[in-house]
């Protein structure tokens, strides 16, 4: 299954929400709480209580949640599924896990912690979320193409990640603790990206309404699934230290035919090739200038000053720009706090962000 992922055509762009009229990907202002087993074949309370305890989670709560097994070890293993695992600390299995949280629950206190559980889902879906991702995803000419589009709601900062998985929705196989062949449900089979938690949204700070797309195709035959066998789960990961959190998640298991991929050459991330700039001094104690080459010019250009909590400071400038050197002048007075700030720079397709450390 891992071969597939050399396979992948993968394009992050963050740009502002007037430049993606190139797709109606929706992207639903939703929370979405993950439960997920931690479980092995040859586990056998795996295949007893810990089995009936997820099927009563499934049965209260799949219209409401995503609810995997992940299988760490045995039969169903996959690389995904272990390193998550890890990520969460499990010690065990069974075990159960809220989002990143550790569900305290064994043999004896499954019926209470049915009813915590799904209380804790209905609480979790009332909150506003920070970011979201929609999909769109099918077959086309031979290729399984997933189109991605995450939009942050709140300002925020820190790193975030986006996964994409392949969930079995269902098959026979052995269990241990099951007297017959087990049915399995939502199996965690596969990711699509080499890193377990994916490819990163955002690393600083980032403001309500600016989206991220993320794009990938897969050959059918590499796939090594039906479409009509699995769902596509998305999750949002944030990143402290070494250590994954989940934000927020999403599923489709209905795809469409014919799903084709944006044109890379409408977007495209910020880099040294479409300006030079300089930041002098990075350490402000006064005033820090700003120096900006443009080979060409921009109609929509935007000069912002941001915390990294996700607060804008300043606007610093907005409106068209000529090519050729522009420069500004980045005053330590504008904020009373001391701190790091995130200077971000937008040239309507894109944008690039540099730190500045005021004293």
């Amino acid at each position: 299954m891992h071969a597939l992922k050399n396979s992948l055509f993968v394009l992050g762009i963050l740009f502002s929400v007037s430049s993606i009229a190139q797709t109606d990907l929706t992207v639903p202002q939703t929370q979405v709480p993950m439960i997920t087993k931690i479980s092995a074949s040859w586990c056998p309370y795996c295949g007893t209580w810990g089995w009936d305890f997820m099927e009563a989670l499934m049965e209260d709560n799949s219209n409401f949640s995503n609810l995997i097994t992940a299988h760490y070890s045995g039969d169903y293993r996959s690389t995904e599924a272990a390193q998550m695992t890890s990520n969460f600390g499990a010690f065990g299995q069974p075990e159960f896990f809220f989002n990143s949280d550790r569900i305290s629950v064994n043999a004896s206190t499954t019926n209470q912690m049915r009813t915590e559980v799904k209380a804790m889902i209905a609480q979790k879906r009332e909150e506003s979320p920070v970011v979201q991702t929609g999909l769109l995803a099918g077959p086309n000419n031979g290729q399984f193409n997933v189109v991605t589009k995450t939009r942050f709601f709140q300002n925020t900062s820190g790193e975030f990640y986006l996964g994409l998985y392949v969930v079995e929705k269902s098959f026979s196989g052995p269990q241990a603790g099951r007297q017959t062949t087990a049915l399995h449900k939502n199996v965690l089979r596969a990711g699509l990206s080499d890193n377990t938690f994916g490819e990163q949204l955002i690393a600083g700070a980032v403001g309500a309404g600016e989206e991220v797309i993320i794009q990938k195709s897969i050959a059918l035959d590499e796939l090594g699934y039906n479409p009509n066998d699995i769902r596509l789960l998305s999750i949002i990961w944030k990143k402290d230290g070494s250590k994954y959190t989940v934000v927020n998640t999403n599923s489709l298991s209905e795809f469409q035919a014919g799903v084709e991929l944006l044109a890379t050459t409408a977007t495209r991330q910020l880099g040294e090739a479409d300006f030079q700039i300089s930041v002098q001094p990075n350490v402000v104690s006064d005033f820090s200038l700003l120096k900006l080459i443009l080979p060409s010019q921009r109609k929509n250009f935007r000069v912002e000053l941001w915390t990294l909590d996700g607060r804008k400071v300043q606007d610093i400038f907005s409106g068209q720009l000529p090519a050729g050197e522009h420069q500004w002048s980045i005053d330590r007075s504008v904020t009373t706090a001391a701190g790091v700030y995130v200077l971000r720079l937008y040239d309507g397709l894109g944008q690039i962000s540099r730190q500045l450390i005021f004293q």
